[in-house]
């Protein structure tokens, strides 16, 4: 028998290369990848050669491209699961296969569930490593794209303490009473490597507002009165990485901005005198 590797109509060729009759034969497949076509000519002991039959396979060596996520980046994060977009992935010769790992999908590469955005249930309050490849009908895998998001549903505890420092007309520093409307909050952070931010409000009962200017978590910040002169209250919240929010820590400090009525004399009037002391009344 003569295997031959061509394209078009199955032509014997001038000099076959015959080999004996089998049932099975290996065939080197040669060229680029896509449709390849084998012609299998048979010969008996006169000489004769009978008909071509022939086969045609799909040669794909070639792995397709690679996905990655686009919506998500390592990092922290307090919800329990995850909605993963991806960039689409594209094979030259068969549609792709998804492929995920970590969350549901566990250690080891398993086809996806659905078409993207993937989800991922995640393990709580623990490091999640989670990826996304492409197979295609050859089983030509990409080499995968991975994130590793931290589960924290965890928040922080409040700050130890928080002290309002403002300053006296005579410009002195006092934590009971200011003249100026900008004070000095100092707060004892937590030990807590995942704190990232605060928030200050004003008000009490402490409220955190809807859309709160959070900071970078420091030990100090300024704080901006704001109202009438009288007490006031700040509030401060501590914010970790994944975004758990803690409960307030809180301060007060009266607002005096407002100089009190000036005094007149009421017996004395500028003038002579002859008296060494005088009483002003």
């Amino acid at each position: 028998m003569a295997l031959v590797q061509q394209a078009g109509p199955c032509t014997l060729p001038s000099n076959p290369p015959w080999q004996p009759a089998a049932s099975a034969a290996l065939v080197v497949l040669s060229g680029a990848d896509g449709p390849q076509q084998i012609c299998a000519w048979l010969r008996d002991e006169a000489g004769n050669v009978g008909t071509a039959a022939s086969a045609t396979i799909t040669l794909d060596t070639i792995a397709p491209t690679n996905p990655s996520f686009t919506s998500l980046v390592s990092g922290a994060t307090n919800q329990p699961a995850v909605s993963a977009d991806i960039t689409p992935s594209a094979d030259a010769t068969s549609p792709v296969t998804y492929q995920c790992l970590g969350g549901q999908y566990g250690t080891g590469w398993t086809d996806c569930v659905g078409p993207p955005p993937f989800s991922f249930t995640l393990a709580q309050n623990a490091p999640n490593t989670l990826g996304v490849r492409a197979r295609d009908a050859a089983w030509n895998a990409s080499a995968g794209s991975l994130v590793t998001l931290v589960h924290d549903g965890v928040a922080p505890a409040a700050a130890a303490s928080l002290a309002l420092t403002g300053t006296l007309g005579n410009g002195q520093a006092s934590t009971s009473i200011t003249g100026s409307v900008s004070v000095t909050a100092s707060l004892a952070l937590p030990s807590d490597p995942s704190l990232a931010s605060m928030a200050f409000a004003q008000g009490a009962p402490c409220t955190l507002p809807g859309s709160p200017t959070w900071l970078p978590a420091a030990p100090a910040a300024q704080v901006v009165l704001s109202g009438a002169d009288g007490a006031k209250t700040v509030c401060v919240w501590l914010r970790d990485a994944a975004g758990n929010v803690g409960p307030p820590a809180s301060a007060a400090i009266t607002l005096d901005t407002a100089a009190p009525t000036n005094p007149a004399f009421t017996n004395l009037a500028s003038g002579t005198t002859n008296q060494p002391t005088v009483s002003a009344g």
